[in-house]
């Protein structure tokens, strides 16, 4: 017994259909984890600019 997830996207670009237009979707966040760790890299350049700047 197969079982249906139902599931919301407001991409429709993160919809992909396999060879019989079977729906997959390919993004589950991983923009958003992109975008925290992208953030904590300018953080942390931030940080060290700051210490490096004071003599440390």
């Amino acid at each position: 017994m197969s079982q249906t997830k139902h599931l919301i996207t407001q991409q429709n670009n993160n919809v992909l259909l396999d060879s019989e237009y079977e729906a997959y979707v390919s993004d589950f966040g991983t923009a958003r984890l992109l975008l925290i760790g992208l953030h904590l890299l300018a953080l942390l350049d931030t940080l060290l600019q700051n210490l490096l700047s004071k003599g440390g």
